[in-house]
């Protein structure tokens, strides 16, 4: 599955947003607080639409407090949680898609004091769970919810078996290395291990090898006779390592990266961008990267002018994203020349 358009209402700290031209790389630009998390959160809830554990999972990323129901809430704009969000896609393939996400609600409690499971709508009555509405554009609507049975959740379907062929990972600002060596070993099952060295050695042409020993993975750089632990490659290398093993996979539909440059020192910010679309493009992989870095912006516009030659008219997009009001985002699209444009004019995208 890839996706052409995207509408979200309601969801977080977005009111309304709507993009109807998405590529297979698209970079959204902007300042703190505009809503890019929240854009590719929702991505996220789009493409694994069936799994009533996804909002609950997006908080954690998030390092919301994670025990109760309570957290739930703030999925909610404005923490109203009588307004249900709406997240509403279109794919390439012109199949329609959405979820909308219900509060499930119990008795109201006589006395106001009572410590209740769950927590509390607008109206006083206790939430035990979360109903998600969903359509996959392949079958029927229908429902799952996650809810809270004498304080044990559960999950409830209004049809037996879901089968969901989209895979989609999300990669938080906070990413740490992680599983990195799982992933890199099931590439080299798949018989991928070529694919990650062409990718690190596009990114770093000193790197001519990987391999995976008992304490961890160790490269072999150009004019060094013996192999390094990925630990003394450097950020940029175990960043971009952390990424690209995602995009080769064949099972990824979609790539979701929040703030790219964390981590990052920016001379590598140009080679990361130029590695990475490459192989999204070239595995089939859509790719949604959100930064508010004014210096990655810059090398962004270097490498999309760059490869202009090398990329068809569907493959990226660059859009930014800004605040109008308090209650309402804007996004626009930017041409490789309005792109160059906002360099040249000196445009600043933190805030």
């Amino acid at each position: 599955m890839k996706l052409s358009k995207l509408e979200i209402t309601k969801f977080r700290g977005i009111q309304h947003l709507n993009i109807d031209d998405l590529g297979m790389v698209n970079v959204f630009l902007g300042g703190n607080n505009v809503g890019k998390s929240t854009l590719l959160e929702a991505i996220f809830m789009i493409a694994g639409l069936s799994n009533p554990m996804l909002p609950s999972q997006i908080n954690v990323i998030r390092e919301v407090q994670h025990g109760d129901l309570a957290h739930l809430k703030y999925i909610f704009h404005k923490v109203q949680l009588n307004e249900h969000p709406m997240i509403k896609g279109i794919t390439f393939d012109d199949k329609h898609r959405s979820v909308e996400i219900a509060t499930i609600l119990g008795v109201k409690s006589p006395n106001s004091d009572e410590n209740l499971m769950g927590f509390a709508s607008n109206d006083g009555a206790p939430i035990n769970g979360l109903e998600l509405i969903c359509n996959d554009g392949s079958q029927p609507e229908y429902s799952t919810k996650l809810i809270n049975e004498n304080g044990k959740l559960s999950i409830v379907s209004t049809i037996q078996q879901i089968t969901e062929n989209i895979r989609a990972v999300l990669i938080p600002s906070n990413s740490k290395e992680g599983n990195v060596i799982e992933s890199y070993s099931e590439l080299v099952r798949r018989q991928l291990k070529e694919s990650i060295i062409k990718a690190l050695n596009n990114f770093d042409a000193r790197i001519l090898n990987i391999e995976a020993l008992a304490d961890g993975l160790y490269l072999q750089f150009q004019g060094i006779d013996e192999l390094l632990p990925l630990s003394m490659a450097g950020d940029g290398v175990r960043r971009f390592l952390g990424i690209v093993a995602y995009v080769i996979d064949p099972t990824t539909d979609i790539v979701l990266i929040d703030e790219i440059e964390n981590g990052l020192h920016y001379s590598a910010y140009a080679k990361l961008w130029e590695s990475l679309i490459l192989s999204a493009i070239s595995n089939n992989v859509q790719l949604f990267v959100t930064t508010h870095s004014s210096e990655t912006f810059s090398c962004l516009a270097k490498i999309y002018v760059k490869l202009q030659n090398k990329l068809r008219s569907e493959d990226i997009r660059i859009y930014t994203l800004d605040k109008i009001t308090n209650e309402e985002q804007q996004i626009y699209a930017l041409s490789a020349e309005g792109l160059q444009g906002a360099i040249e004019s000196n445009i600043e995208i933190r805030k």
